[in-house]
């Protein structure tokens, strides 16, 4: 592989993580102070 496709893929990794991240610290937050629940996993 060359430099640029691993720069590639770091940098779609880490929208992913951040992306990851949001969506959980949305369910927290929703979870905590909204009192908002998931009926189905």
């Amino acid at each position: 592989m060359s430099n640029e496709e691993l720069a590639s893929r770091s940098l779609i990794y880490n929208k992913a993580y951040m992306f990851a991240l949001r969506i959980f610290n949305a369910y927290k937050y929703l979870n905590h102070h909204k009192n908002e629940f998931i009926l189905s996993k």
